[in-house]
């Protein structure tokens, strides 16, 4: 098994967090990897992920949403007939212990070709969910912002 696994620590609740990661409409505008998702975050349900690394050309894939646990973890599973690839990702949201809160995304690829392909995520791509990490800080900051904004005006 290879693991793609990345993180950034933000000053924020994990429910705004969760917010951010749950408003699967407001992907696009923010989302620099997975800038369509199309289904309902319900455990056992399946939705379709629009995926996009660096200059290639976007994806669509199928997967199976596995954990929904609002403002602890969000995780997806993929996968190829016959044991030829299983691509787990998930995302993590928890408290430091220095206060702090903690987004982690990581990316878990198995099978007969899990090696190759995890290998060649982790290399070339690994930027790719690092930039994600920073979107998601970016758009959290953003609506603390605006939720400020409201209540100082009102």
């Amino acid at each position: 098994m290879i693991e793609v696994k990345t993180g950034i620590t933000l000053d924020a609740a994990p429910g705004a967090v969760w917010k951010v990661l749950a408003d699967v409409a407001a992907y696009p505008e923010w989302n620099t990897m997975i800038t369509s998702l199309d289904g309902e975050l319900r455990e056992g349900c399946p939705i379709r992920i629009r995926v996009r690394l660096r200059s290639l050309p976007a994806i669509r894939l199928p997967v199976v949403v596995t954990a929904v646990h609002p403002e602890k973890r969000l995780c997806w599973v993929m996968t190829l007939p016959v044991g030829l690839l299983r691509v787990e990702h998930c995302f993590h949201i928890f408290r430091e212990s220095t206060g702090g809160m903690r987004f982690v995304n990581i990316e878990r690829f198995s099978g007969i070709i899990g090696v190759l392909a995890g290998s060649v995520m982790l290399r070339m791509f690994r930027s790719d969910y690092e930039r994600m990490n920073k979107a998601i800080t970016q758009r959290v900051y953003m609506e603390a912002s605006k939720c400020e904004s409201l209540e100082n005006s009102g």
